[in-house]
């Protein structure tokens, strides 16, 4: 191994020094050539000072003329509104102009060095953008820009890749006040699309020149049937076809008025069409010049209608009402009249002379007091009516007022009259004579005192519960007998007050048993005064029916099994239910006029009050004549309840036909005839005579009755 590599060895040595030998050779030759070269390179150098100094003059030429280039650039970069930005190829800005600080919302020297992603919104996938842009050189579009402050801008943007070796130059405007402007006007363009869409006028555009609609809205294409096009395609043949023959005359001086319109003169006219349904509906129409053609004339004309054909009908029916109201009022026995804000009569209807003595001519355009009312009188009507102005509300008053012929009771119904605009601009009074009723109800009312002093003045016990067993009644001779006065009692359960315990049970039973379908029951059983002492009483409870069919009860345990829960309906029992004072009548008029809550089915488990009867049979020697003395009052109370409730049911009927007939006639008033009219007048009156032939009897009763009383304890 070691000699062949010597051997080799060798052989480079002598191969070497051959070359060596014509290495020297050609040394020398280039040698004599480099000379030569010497010598012309001399010559050249000479000439290149030459050139050099020429090429000194030529750069320090391109120098100016780049600086002002430069200069010129920088000018535009730094003044340009839009944003120039140049970026590296890993995305970083490295340079930026003013109007791009201003667009990024950040400083020159912030901005530099942000990565384009930095201002992307998010989801904007900017690797995949960024790759294409690299790839095809250049692009153009529209992005969202975000900014530090978290505000966005719309921009429009051309970028050009690597137009300076591994720099790439981007251009943004903004556009987003463009952006907005646009948007804000296609939401005007809808928002103007869905007015005319939505809007209750037709509208349309009619072209003079091409003689046809060339626009209308979608109220215009429901009333007519036919679309836009379809009325564009008939053109003249519109009119003709909607517009009914006998108002072509309206249409042609609503044309000629066009023909001499100024700009923004409306030329109004009304005239009939028929519409999609072939009815023909009446048209209120404005129009106005919309363009001009270059002679000025008008070119198209922009119109607007509505349908008036209700209103026309209900201008109608206001007259017709009017005419009714008028002949109503100018022959109703009732006193009518119309007051003005500042309380003076604008109409009075002649029934007032009846009333006053005075002709109606004498009221118009004065006041009360201006008549010479009394000053209280007016006082109270002024401050009615003007609560009517003030409040919107009708008012109902009622009021005496001296007549040629005596004073009487009247009953006035205020209502406001409105304007066109909503305010009130009158009020109505209509004033009836309630003098009859006013009798009546003074007459009943004397009835319930007489009720209200028997119950007080009674020697027997007398006690009303309610369904829980709550005392809500409770006369003279139980506080006298007890020792509690009704206040201290009221709402109170009789078994907690004046029951002995082994009792408590039993009586509930009794009571409960009158629920349970018994009319009356009897029981005895002893009464624990405040002073510790015991009564025996002897109990009779009963029911009575209402006139309206809804029970009653004389002693409260309709309803003793359930539990005590309803407290607040006791209370309010309780509350309304009082013994008061005999001369009032307060006692007797709660406890009729208090309303039943369930209607009668025939058990006393729909009893709301149950009226108790008790006698002190404490002293025994004298109780057979105290059971005798019950066994007359029993009698006594029901020919009593027996004859009010067939008085109450025959006044009810005589109520009920006068107050169907007064609905009847504010229901169909304006559809009956004046016959039917005064038909049921005449029903009303004759409910009313017979209403006032019983009362008449109920008083005569009752003076019999307290004639025989008065023989009976007088003897």
């Amino acid at each position: 191994m070691n000699a062949n590599l010597l051997s080799r060895l060798f052989l480079a040595w002598a191969n070497l020094g051959l070359r060596a030998n014509e290495l020297e050779r050609r040394v020398e030759e280039q040698a004599t050539e480099i000379f030569q070269l010497q010598t012309q390179l001399q010559q050249e150098r000479v000439k290149y000072q030459q050139a050099e100094v020429l090429l000194a003059q030529v750069q320090k030429k391109v120098d100016f003329t780049h600086l002002r280039l430069r200069e010129q650039l920088e000018a535009v970069f730094e003044g340009a509104l839009d944003a120039i930005l140049i970026a590296n190829q890993e995305g970083a800005y490295v340079e930026a102009n003013p109007s791009a600080c201003q667009l990024f919302g950040l400083p020159r020297s912030e901005l530099l060095g942000k990565q384009i992603t930095d201002f992307m919104v998010p989801g904007f996938d900017f690797a995949l953008a960024w790759g294409n842009f690299l790839e095809l050189g250049q692009a153009t579009g529209e992005l969202s820009l975000l900014r530090p402050d978290g505000t966005v801008r719309e921009v429009e943007y051309a970028a050009k890749a690597n137009f300076l070796p591994g720099q790439n130059l981007s251009i943004l405007r903004d556009i987003t006040e463009r952006k907005q402007a646009e948007k804000a006007w296609r939401n005007s363009q809808r928002f103007i699309e869905q007015i005319t869409n939505t809007s209750p006028t037709l509208l349309y555009l009619y072209d003079l020149r091409r003689d046809c609609n060339i626009w209308a809205n979608s109220r215009s294409e429901e009333f007519c049937g036919c679309t836009q096009k379809q009325m564009q395609a008939m053109g003249s043949r519109l009119a003709a076809e909607f517009l009914h023959p006998e108002d072509w005359q309206q249409l042609q001086e609503l044309k000629e008025g066009l023909k001499v319109a100024r700009d923004g003169e409306v030329i109004e006219r009304e005239y009939r069409m028929k519409n999609a349904q072939s009815e023909w509906r009446w048209l209120h129409v404005w129009e106005i010049v919309f363009t001009r053609n270059s002679d000025g004339k008008p070119e198209q004309i922009l119109g607007t209608a509505i349908d008036v054909t209700q209103a026309k009908l209900a201008k109608e029916e206001l007259h017709q009402r009017e005419e009714a109201f008028r002949t109503l009022a100018e022959n109703s026995p009732d006193l009518i009249a119309r007051f003005d804000r500042q309380l003076r009569h604008i109409y009075v209807n002649p029934a007032i002379e009846n009333s006053t003595g005075m002709p109606a001519s004498a009221f118009i355009g004065k006041t009360n007091q201006e008549l010479g009312r009394p000053t209280e009188l007016v006082s109270y009507w002024n401050q009615a009516t003007q609560k009517v102005f003030e409040t919107v509300s009708g008012e109902l008053i009622e009021f005496d007022f001296p007549t040629p012929t005596g004073v009487k009771s009247y009953q006035s119904h205020l209502v406001p009259e409105y304007a066109q605009d909503g305010s009130v601009e009158f009020v109505l009074g209509v004033a009836r004579d309630i003098t009859k009723r006013k009798q009546a109800e003074r007459a009943l009312t004397q009835e319930r005192n007489f009720i209200s002093a028997i119950l007080d003045t009674v020697t027997a016990l007398i006690v009303v519960l309610d369904t829980q067993g709550r005392i809500v009644r409770f006369n003279r001779a139980c506080e006298q007998m007890t020792g509690y006065s009704f206040d201290e009692v009221r709402g109170r359960h009789f078994w907690d007050l004046f029951l002995i315990p082994e009792e408590v049970e039993s009586v509930k039973a009794v009571l409960n048993e009158l629920q349970a379908g018994s009319s009356c029951n009897e029981h005895e059983n002893y009464w624990v005064a405040r002073d510790g002492s015991r009564r025996l009483i002897h109990w009779s409870n009963t029911i009575l029916p209402n006139i309206d069919r809804e029970v009653v009860a004389k002693s409260p345990v309709s309803s003793l099994s359930r539990d005590d829960s309803s407290q607040s309906e006791g209370k309010n029992d309780a509350g309304t239910w009082g013994r008061g004072d005999a001369g009032t009548g307060n006692s007797h008029q709660n406890f009729v006029d208090s309303p039943s809550q369930s209607n009668y089915s025939g058990t006393s488990s729909k009893a709301k009050y149950i009226i108790g009867c008790g006698i002190d049979l404490s002293d025994r020697q004298q109780a057979e004549k105290a059971r005798q003395a019950l066994a007359r009052e029993q009698e006594l109370n029901q020919l009593r309840t027996d004859f009010f409730t067939m008085a109450s049911h025959e006044l009810r009927t005589p109520l009920s036909v006068i107050l169907l007939t007064v609905q009847s006639l504010a229901t169909f008033y304006e559809q009956w005839s004046q016959e039917k009219k005064l038909k049921k007048l005449d029903q009303i009156e004759e409910a009313a005579q017979n209403m006032k032939h019983l009362i008449d009897q109920i008083l005569t009763f009752h003076r019999r009755n307290e004639n025989s009383t008065f023989k009976k304890h007088s003897g």
